[in-house]
């Protein structure tokens, strides 16, 4: 089997693509906008139509997989890119777009994938990155069947591969500074080991439709930020809680927390508690 991952060397596409590389049943190919040394990863701006025809043709994949990312050029990333890959795809390749409980904008917590999803208004610091997504999976939903849409929450590592937002920190700590975390905003943070492994599982079975990932556990920022640096070894106590008003910010949404019952039933990746 024939896998293209689109964005193979960023944080959850490099881990992803060196896992995919140890299945003996696939053929792996990664891209990156850049250049790249490592072994079967090829240089591919999916905003070019016709490089992304070329490579399409070319490969023939059976499954692709969407790591890509660009926060303030996510709209683009989506209006154009997204849809020059969709539209040189078979109809019987499976597509697996990686979402975000972003979408989620009302901030309740605790989404199921019936849930409905919205948009933020223009204003909002996230606005291009959520809307986007949010265009993404209508996109995906009317103009290619066969695709799996993975909403996650933030993304963490191990000890040997740490997320930016811990490694800033980590200085602060280092430096003997606190570090104000919010104490009423929930995420499911998901593991990206275990993310991948889940986003392998797809590539080998027939599950299509919205799926949830990651833990049945919910974690304030506080509570998952003093969890990480005790779990890579450091002094969690600079870590201080810190309330974020509502009024203040009627942008944020509090609470994304996803109900994962599903992917937990239709799939053998157990996904870890911080």
């Amino acid at each position: 089997m024939k896998v293209l991952i689109l964005g193979a060397t960023g944080f959850l596409g490099s881990i992803l693509y060196q896992k995919a590389l140890q299945e003996e049943s696939l053929t792996v190919v990664g891209t990156s906008r850049l250049s790249n040394a490592a072994k079967n990863i090829i240089s591919l701006d999916v905003m070019d139509k016709h490089l992304v025809a070329q490579t399409i043709e070319s490969i023939k994949p059976d499954v692709v997989i969407w790591c890509l990312m660009s926060m303030e050029n996510e709209d683009q990333l989506i209006e154009i890119g997204l849809k020059n890959v969709v539209t040189h795809l078979s109809e019987v390749t499976k597509f697996i777009f990686i979402s975000t409980d972003a979408v989620f904008v009302d901030g309740r917590g605790d989404y199921d994938e019936l849930d409905p999803t919205g948009l933020l208004p223009s204003e909002a610091r996230l606005a291009i990155y959520v809307n986007a997504k949010h265009a993404g999976e209508q996109y995906l939903m009317k103009n290619h069947p066969y695709h799996v849409i993975v909403r996650t929450g933030p993304l963490y590592g191990d000890n040997h591969y740490i997320e930016k937002c811990t490694l800033q920190i980590i200085e602060h700590i280092k430096e003997s500074k606190p570090y104000y975390a919010w104490e009423n905003v929930f995420r499911s943070f998901v593991n990206v080991h275990d993310l991948s492994d889940a986003l392998l599982e797809l590539t080998k079975n027939n599950v299509i439709g919205i799926l949830h990932a990651g833990p049945r556990q919910k974690e304030s920022y506080y509570t998952f930020n003093k969890k990480r640096v005790e779990q890579l070894g450091f002094d969690s106590t600079y870590i201080c809680p810190v309330i974020v008003p509502k009024e203040e910010n009627p942008y944020i949404s509090l609470d994304t927390s996803l109900r994962t019952d599903k992917i937990s039933e239709l799939l053998p990746t157990v996904f870890r508690n911080i």
